[in-house]
């Protein structure tokens, strides 16, 4: 896909279902109330189950009903299963509580509005989820989904493979993990993604592709605190333990855009094949665009990377955009990767794994270290990053880049501004940079500098004050 031509796509047409408008009174026509089969708050969890179940039932069974009241009440339950669908669950005020809490929809149900409710799991258990969502044109509004208290283990909910063209407006996660994400035609809107403080919670979106094709995913606006990556593409991309030649694991076409996130390990990580725990081979990643996502972490809560493209075992990444990312973070220290504040092209290699390669990677990001890059100290929390921007290879020789374009902005890190490592000649460009307060505290074994390349690289408009090292090192030039 040309990029001018994807970048201007980005414009998205409302989801419309052809469902009524909700009813909210239990005696309106076309509108049945849980309580007319048993439900009430004195009940027990399975009583209350059966009794929401069965009007779920009766109106998928009843061509006269469209929607299922619930008051607004709390009722401990268990699994909400919607089997066939064409309905919508009016659930303003409505409180659903309990250990083993779910909503479920069903692979062959279709057109299923969610309106209101708040959904907590009270189990305390790591592997619990709140949702699983099947069929197609799902939509879910103004809800809730909290574990009360806080887990972080599996997924707050799955929207499964084969699903298709549906919707989350408005919605809040508390206490659990994120999203898990394949199917096609997705949209996130309005939403915010909450953890409590550190080690909080895991990807906020994470977006796979293990069944098929995963595509048009639009993501945004919302806010998003406490989490790892704000969005992560991986780590299940591809064929589990096997070569695949033909990619046919594919994420593709999706948006980013208008994302405010606290304390996020990183603003995206795409990643196929690069996660040593995953044997995934040759997937493939295309057509990603970021925009206006900004990153705060002035203490180094959990920053590590703003926007990284890394990928192994046959993978393949192309087309991925950024516009407008701004990074105002610290780094936080104690997982052994390297911290790279902007940017990052990296390709990993596995001892017997096919070289992965990334190509057509368009990216533009400022970071600032609210400290200048100055060491970790007291009044000084967090850590300085090592690098503003990086492309390398794990290995020389062991997987390919090519069409690599960073326009960066940057002030304050450790080691080196932007480092471009060997075997990638031909294969960067750096479009622009300003960067400040650069190489503070350099290691004598890993150079110095504003930009240290041991490849040649295409330079453009540089602004460089290098605290400790020359604007340009490294043995090509």
């Amino acid at each position: 896909m040309d990029r001018r031509r994807f970048l201007s796509s980005s414009a998205l047409a409302a989801l419309a279902l052809s469902l009524p408008a909700p009813a909210t009174p239990q005696n309106e026509a076309g509108a049945i109330s849980i309580e007319k089969f048993g439900a009430s708050p004195a009940n027990s969890a399975a009583a209350h189950t059966r009794a929401i179940n069965a009007a779920i039932a009766a109106v998928e069974d009843d061509a006269g009903l469209t929607t299922v009241y619930f008051p607004a009440k709390r009722y401990a339950c268990g699994n909400i299963r919607v089997r066939r669908g064409r309905l919508v669950l009016s659930m303003e005020g409505c409180t659903l509580h309990g250990s083993g809490v779910r909503f479920s929809v069903d692979p062959e149900a279709s057109d299923v509005r969610v309106l209101g409710g708040h959904w907590i799991e009270t189990s305390g258990r790591r592997s619990t989820y709140l949702f699983t969502v099947n069929g197609e044109r799902i939509e879910i509004i103004g809800t809730t989904f909290e574990k009360a208290p806080a887990a972080y283990g599996g997924y707050m909910g799955y929207v499964r493979a084969g699903t298709k063209d549906c919707l989350f407006d408005r919605f809040h996660f508390r206490g659990g993990n994120g999203i898990y994400i394949e199917g096609e035609g997705h949209q996130f809107t309005n939403f915010t993604i909450e953890a409590a403080p550190p080690p909080g919670g895991d990807d906020s979106f994470a977006i796979k592709a293990i069944a098929g094709v995963t595509s048009g995913i639009r993501i945004g606006p919302g806010r998003i605190k406490n989490y790892a990556a704000v969005i992560s593409i991986g780590s299940e991309i591809g064929t589990l333990g096997k070569d695949d030649p033909r990619h046919s694991k594919v994420v593709r076409d999706v948006i980013v855009r208008n994302i405010v996130a606290e304390a996020c390990s990183h603003v995206a990580l795409i990643k196929p094949g690069a996660i040593s725990a995953y044997d995934y081979r040759d997937g493939l990643v295309e057509d990603v665009l970021i925009e206006n996502v900004t990153l705060s972490d002035p203490t180094g809560a959990r920053f590590q990377r703003g926007i990284a493209v890394t990928a192994a075992r046959g993978a393949q990444v192309r087309r991925v955009t950024s516009r407008n990312v701004r990074i105002r973070a610290r780094a936080y220290k104690g997982t052994g990767i390297p911290t790279v504040g902007a940017m990052d092209c990296y390709i990993v290699d596995y001892p017997g794994g096919t070289a992965a390669f990334l190509s057509d990677i368009d990216l533009q990001a400022s970071y600032s270290d609210p400290y200048d890059g100055k060491a970790n100290a007291p009044a000084t929390p967090g850590h300085p990053v090592q690098y503003i921007a990086r492309a390398a290879l794990q290995t020389p020789g062991k997987g390919q880049m090519q069409d690599i374009t960073f326009d960066v902005e940057g002030n304050g890190c450790k080691e080196i501004g932007i480092l471009i490592g060997e075997g990638l000649d031909g294969a960067v460009e750096v479009k622009r940079a300003v960067l400040t307060n650069i190489s503070v505290d350099p290691s004598s074994t890993l150079g110095r500098g504003g930009i240290f390349f041991r490849s040649r690289v295409k330079l453009g408009d540089l602004y460089i004050q290098a605290v400790n090292g020359s604007r340009l090192a490294g043995p090509v030039h």
